[in-house]
């Protein structure tokens, strides 16, 4: 790294290195090494952003285009999670729900890509019959297949705003139970924002088409987000709610253990069916 030349400022946290400008909150020298253009202070040096608790999520940002506030949302949540959580402040959980809400539309879109591709390589190859039956050519299939296509995107925006909201509510109990200190609001907020990990789907969805191991890979992407969540809960438990370690740490995993019991228990009963039915019938 090159010196600052001689009469010149020079950053009040890298001696070497020249200033360009000061610290919005301390006033003190700082380069571009202290600044983070993309980060919710862009005007805050290091220390500061630290203090602060980062302000806000780049998604809570005004000014910039929503897809440009998404994807430093996402990269921020992905690639550096309990940094993100630590440095920024809970927000309105409205913003949470809208983040989760575009999240799940934009799988949505890859989902329904991905399916109209299959549709069109059944009618180009001339198997839609041979793969739905006569019955594909009834018009009242023709309507019916029309509003499915139509709906499923709809239907997966649905489903990933239940899955946030049962989220939020599993991990705001596990917060109650061990003595937090801030409201649902917050709570929301977190969930909302760590569900940007369920982009990881679709790796599972296309994993999962592969013979033999795809429905391993497909419960071992699963459970990988799981535990990441939980993770990341964990953290806003013990940052937003000011709970000991121990505490966050149940209140994290709260979520991930409910589901995993409802898992097991599917499991378990699917098993007991599968027993007591009789595999050919009575002679």
């Amino acid at each position: 790294m090159m010196g600052a030349e001689p009469g010149l400022a020079v950053c009040a946290a890298h001696e070497d290195a020249q200033a360009t400008a000061t610290c919005a909150r301390c006033g003190n020298n700082v380069c571009p090494l202290c600044l983070e253009p993309d980060s919710a202070l862009p005007d805050h040096c290091g220390a500061c952003r630290a203090r602060v608790g980062g302000g806000q999520m780049a998604w809570e940002r005004e000014g910039l285009p929503w897809l440009r506030r998404w994807l430093l949302t996402t990269r921020e949540v992905l690639l550096r999670p309990t940094d993100t959580f630590e440095r920024c402040a809970p927000g309105p959980w409205t913003a949470s729900l809208a983040y989760a809400a575009v999240t799940g539309a934009l799988q949505a879109a890859v989902q329904f890509c991905f399916l109209l591709c299959g549709v069109g390589c059944l009618l180009a190859a001339g198997l839609w019959e041979e793969t739905i039956g006569p019955e594909g050519r009834e018009p009242l299939f023709v309507w019916i297949m029309v509003g499915v296509l139509v709906a499923y995107p709809l239907m997966v925006v649905g489903f990933h705003l239940l899955l946030v909201v049962v989220r939020a509510l599993l991990f705001h109990a596990g917060v109650m139970v061990s003595g937090g200190g801030e409201g649902f609001a917050v709570s929301f907020w977190g969930a909302g924002y760590v569900h940007a990990i369920q982009l990881a789907t679709l790796v599972a969805a296309i994993l999962g088409n592969l013979p033999l191991i795809g429905p391993l890979i497909t419960l071992f992407v699963y459970l990988a987000i799981e535990v990441w969540t939980a993770l990341q809960l964990t953290t806003i438990a013990r940052v937003r709610h000011h709970l000991t370690p121990q505490r966050a740490t149940l209140a994290g995993w709260t979520p991930f253990l409910v589901f995993s019991a409802i898992g097991v228990g599917c499991c378990a009963l699917m098993i007991l069916w599968f027993v007591s039915t009789p595999m050919w019938p009575d002679q």
